[in-house]
């Protein structure tokens, strides 16, 4: 997956001065992605995801590997014929600011556009970060209804204060 890396360096200085990769997931990866991803859980900024979860959706994951650990990770997961939706991103605290988060979100949008997908959206409560990636603010109730099925089971369900973007890809 090295390629990737060589792709998205060419786009931005701050990627070519990174010493870890990008590349698609493996088993491995689940139990340290489980751990990213669920210590911003607890601090109720993103959604738990089970083990299960993430094994079963393993092949939409991107991760950050730096020195043989995960930093970061991301997915992309198609929710229409047009649509996916960018989730269970998270990258470690620590390692923020670095470019580690453009790059993973590259990555799945350059699968997204490889595979047919003509849009991506994310809710999020760090709308700033994905608006420098393109991305603008709509209204949640412009989503499909499809897209409300993870909804159900955040611990702030129905009074959800999460931030809907959109990106034409």
């Amino acid at each position: 997956m090295r390629i990737i890396h060589a792709i998205i360096s060419e786009e931005s200085n701050i990627h070519k001065q990174l010493p870890g990769i990008i590349r698609k997931a493996v088993i491995e990866d689940v139990t340290p992605m489980k751990d990213l991803i669920n210590s911003y859980a607890k601090k109720e900024i993103m959604l738990p995801r089970s083990v299960g979860e993430l094994y079963e959706n393993i092949r939409n994951f991107y991760v950050y590997e730096e020195n043989g650990e995960v930093v970061g990770c991301c997915a992309l997961q198609v929710v229409w014929e047009d649509l996916a939706e960018i989730l269970s991103f998270a990258v470690k605290p620590e390692c923020t600011g670095m470019g580690i988060g453009s790059m993973l979100l590259d990555a799945s949008i350059e699968e997204g556009k490889n595979i047919g997908v003509k849009r991506a959206f994310t809710l999020t409560y760090v709308p700033e970060f994905f608006e420098r990636q393109g991305f603008s603010k709509v209204e949640k109730a412009s989503l499909p209804h499809k897209v409300w099925v993870g909804c159900i089971k955040c611990p702030k369900f129905p009074d959800c204060n999460e931030i809907a973007l959109l990106r034409y890809l």
